[in-house]
């Protein structure tokens, strides 16, 4: 039985910290318009719970407001926090809330029927790459850390790996060279069909 391909989607890990590394957004662009920018670039982004602890439910209504229908978000869980708040104040999200990315062991509670992605170091076979900082994967979605862009058959070989493991969302963790490592995951995703 052949199994469907589909292209992988890209986000990154919040739209603060790092993206001064990868010159992302333009120097003059207010941080309140950082969010917009961002989702005319990529599918979607992680927020980690422990910035969402500090926030009230009328911020992810402005996130909401701010990007584009099909824009996701997904939260992700890299400290053992209350949880029960935080889903009240993720409600605007509705169907938009993709997933909950759980990192460290850490275990969560379950929630409205989101789908948690536990994530776990993937290992490439027979390829040592020494720019992959951090490669994490779960069912749907994965996270990656570059120290700097990869060699086009490298990046074949991660979306290979992340193929394997049924992961169709990889977001990057923000550094140098970020537009040019995801333009290369792009083709390379496309060209694999």
């Amino acid at each position: 039985m052949k199994t469907q391909r589909t292209h992988l989607q890209f986000g990154t890990l919040g739209w603060g910290e790092g993206f001064e590394q990868a010159n992302f957004f333009p120097e003059d662009l207010p941080d309140e318009w950082r969010l917009t920018y961002l989702s005319n670039e990529f599918n979607c982004v992680a927020i980690s719970v422990v910035e969402l602890q500090s926030l009230d439910v009328d911020v992810v209504e402005e996130w909401v407001d701010d990007t584009h229908d099909q824009f996701g978000f997904y939260l992700r869980i890299d400290a053992v926090l209350s949880q029960e708040s935080l889903f009240e104040k993720l409600s605007p999200l509705k169907e938009r809330l993709r997933g909950i990315l759980l990192e460290d062991g850490v275990e969560a509670a379950a929630a409205n029927g989101v789908r948690f992605i536990d994530l776990k170091p993937v290992l490439i076979k027979g390829e040592t790459m020494e720019s992959v900082v951090r490669l994490v994967a779960g069912e749907g979605g994965a996270v990656i850390e570059l120290q700097q862009p990869l060699a086009p058959m490298e990046v074949r070989r991660v979306v290979e790996r992340l193929r394997e493991l049924s992961v169709d969302t990889l977001l990057f963790v923000p550094s140098a060279g970020l537009m040019e490592s995801v333009a290369t995951f792009e083709t390379i995703s496309s060209l694999l069909g």
